[in-house]
């Protein structure tokens, strides 16, 4: 696989309850890209597919620091999770 999706995540920190942006920075718009949210226990707090390049995340996340990480058409692509902090 040669695709690299590469994304970022504004803002950062983030107050629970807040929306975050998710957006991919190069062009996959047409793609299914599915987007995770894990505790640092690993486990999924959120996940959700979608076809746009920038989507809002609405967080009822409890604080503390999350990592995201992406996949398009159901294949992990060359990407670096990252890290969003939710405080209260």
């Amino acid at each position: 696989i040669g695709y690299r999706l590469q994304y970022e995540v504004n803002p950062n920190p983030i107050k629970s309850g807040e929306a975050v942006q998710f957006k991919i920075k190069n062009n996959f718009t047409g793609k299914r890209v599915n987007v995770s949210i894990y505790n640092m226990q690993g486990i999924m707090e959120y996940n959700r597919q979608f076809t746009d390049n920038l989507i809002e995340i609405k967080t009822a996340l409890p604080p503390g620091i999350y990592t995201i990480k992406a996949t398009a058409n159901g294949q992990q692509m060359k990407s670096e999770a990252k890290k969003i902090v939710v405080i209260k």
